[in-house]
């Protein structure tokens, strides 16, 4: 019984797989295929698109922090160069000259500037963590405004006169780099951890940055010991030299990613230049002059040429921060492009799959149509479908052979004539379609035509023949039996 349910199932899958196979053809295959495929590209392309979208809304974000923080840089050097030259001036015993007034001037410009440009930029970026850290910038920039007059006015007084600025200014001062390097740590934290090479180009310019942090820190003390004309102190000995090793340990990682064979090529031509042998003779007279105020002596070079001095062996790390946020700037606006190219990449394959569609369904109604419409006639008409042509096909060959085992004339004359009437009912004129069609239908009711007529004379042929040889085996019987009875 349970072979029966076996064999059963099994006949029922084996008609079911004929039927599907018997509606399969050519143009439905491959429409399906097409079909799938184009699922698919659709699919992927909606992919890429939210990823690209999601990338594209990324690079942005990296590309504005990182103006921000060159914006940021810009205020911060400006301004320490004005601090730098502002103390001096508030510890030198006689009033600063116009040189010294005119630093603090061009310093104090470029650092507004950046200041306008980074609270522009801090504007469009939405992140609820800033906000109080952008307050604390901002309060910071509005207290040091009115101490920047009074140290203006105080520097050009006698040191007797500046005792209250001499100690409000460095304080306020403080406060506001304090606040601008607050703010740039926090917008470099949003920026790890994005990028590989965003990263690498973080700690190149942090390793910059604290070339030129300690190497300002010693330019301050050097420059407050020639303002009051003396040596320096034993702690100001021990200070500058930990912010000396401080400094050289931050270029030695400088120069190591220099080395990379990957490295920008901006950043290895500001390192270069650095091992020039004009950078080589503004380090060797910091360090004379270092090795005359540690030795208790103190320098007789007048300060402004301390600090433009100052100012020259501390650009190429400057020149070196630029270049990082600038290469980082241009990374992000290169992805922000490639994440574009993307998007019309995207549109394109859209585009190319609306044209398919639209020529699969031009050609499924100007071809596919017209030549499967002589099928619908026979249907329409009561004939059989070419797909059917198999099997009556199959049933004539039976039908031969069963005449050639010997049917006889009437049966094979009999087995013919379903080919005549069905042929005969093909050639009708009912159903025939017009046009491309009509001709396609004209071609085949007139090959069939050809077929059945050299079935017909063949069959015919052989059943003259099989008649004979019938007839002469009878003539031949009665001699033989005479022969065996000794007849003649």
């Amino acid at each position: 019984m349970l072979f029966l349910c076996l064999r059963y199932r099994c006949d029922q899958l084996t008609m079911w797989g004929e039927r599907m196979f018997d509606r399969l053809s050519i143009r439905m295959v491959l429409g399906q295929i097409i079909g799938f495929l184009g699922i698919f590209l659709l699919m992927q392309c909606a992919t890429g698109l939210y990823g690209a979208v999601e990338h594209n809304s990324e690079a942005r974000r990296v590309a504005l922090l990182a103006s921000t923080s060159e914006q940021l840089f810009s205020t911060l050097i400006g301004f320490r160069l004005e601090r730098g030259t502002a103390i001096a001036s508030l510890a030198a015993e006689a009033p600063a000259d116009r040189s010294a007034s005119e630093r603090i001037a061009s310093n104090r410009e470029i650092s507004e500037k950046g200041y306008r440009n980074a609270m522009r930029l801090l504007a469009g970026i939405n992140d609820a963590g800033l906000a109080p850290i952008v307050e604390r910038f901002t309060a910071a920039h509005e207290a040091l405004a009115p101490q920047r007059s009074k140290a203006d006015a105080a520097i050009l007084q006698p040191k007797s006169a500046r005792d209250s600025v001499k100690d409000d200014y460095p304080k306020v001062a403080q406060a506001y780099l304090d606040a601008i390097l607050a703010i740039s740590d926090a917008l470099e934290a949003s920026l790890q951890m994005v990028d590989p090479v965003l990263d690498h180009l973080l700690r190149v310019k942090q390793s910059a940055w604290s070339t030129r942090n300690y190497g300002g820190l010693v330019a301050i003390r050097i420059e407050q010991a020639a303002a009051g004309n003396r040596p320096w102190t034993p702690a100001e000995i021990n200070g500058a030299a930990e912010d000396t090793g401080r400094a050289a340990l931050a270029w030695s990682q400088i120069n190591n990613a220099a080395a990379r064979a990957d490295a920008p090529a901006a950043i290895v031509a500001v390192v270069n230049r650095s091992k020039q042998p004009e950078a080589q003779t503004l380090i060797n007279r910091q360090l004379e002059v270092i090795k005359t105020l540690s030795s208790g002596k103190a320098t007789d070079i007048p300060v402004i040429e301390l600090q433009k001095l100052n100012t020259a062996a501390l650009s190429y790390s400057v020149d070196l921060v630029h270049a990082a946020l600038a290469e980082m700037v241009a990374r992000a606006e290169h992805q922000t492009s490639s994440t574009l190219n993307v998007i019309v990449d995207a549109g394109m394959m859209l585009v190319a799959l609306m044209v398919t569609g639209a020529g699969l369904t031009i050609v499924r109604r100007r071809v596919s149509t017209p030549i499967r419409a002589p099928h619908r006639g026979d249907a329409a008409a009561g004939r059989p479908r070419p797909h059917r042509d198999a099997r009556w096909n199959s049933t004539q060959r039976r039908n031969r052979r069963h005449v050639a085992c010997g049917g006889g004339v009437q049966g094979e004359h009999d087995q013919g004539r379903p080919a005549r009437r069905r042929t005969t009912d093909r050639a009708g004129p009912q159903g025939t379609p017009p046009g491309r069609g009509r001709a396609v239908h004209l071609r085949i009711r007139r090959f069939r035509d050809r077929i059945a007529a050299h079935a017909v004379l063949s069959l015919d042929r052989t059943a003259g023949n099989r008649a004979d040889d019938v007839e002469h085996r009878r003539a031949d019987q009665p001699k033989v039996g005479r022969r065996r009875l000794g007849l003649r």
